[in-house]
């Protein structure tokens, strides 16, 4: 397994009527894509999200990142950063 961790700077609020959106609209999207397992939206201060996505492999990320995110996140997110993302992918080595 395999999980990316995209750090998301924000120069203005989020509505959280987005974030209703995304726990209702991107699993059913990112599902389409074989080998995606789960993700998190974590908000861990008023002006930074972190969202963390699980999947089989660091190509079934990257594609979902493609086909799902580069989309979805443009339109929803993406007014909303001071900056652009910080991603990284790696292993997952241990869970619970």
């Amino acid at each position: 397994m395999n999980a990316v961790v995209n750090r998301l700077r924000l120069n203005t609020t989020i509505s959280p009527d987005v974030w209703q959106r995304a726990e209702t609209e991107l699993p059913t999207l990112m599902k389409q894509i074989a080998g995606f397992e789960t993700f998190y939206a974590i908000e861990v201060s008023p002006d930074e999200v972190v969202l963390v996505i699980v999947a089989d492999t660091a190509e079934t990320l990257d594609r979902i990142a493609t086909e799902v995110g580069n989309s979805w996140m443009r339109e929803h997110v993406a007014p909303h950063l001071a900056e652009p993302p910080s991603r990284q992918i790696g292993r997952i080595v241990a869970s619970g």
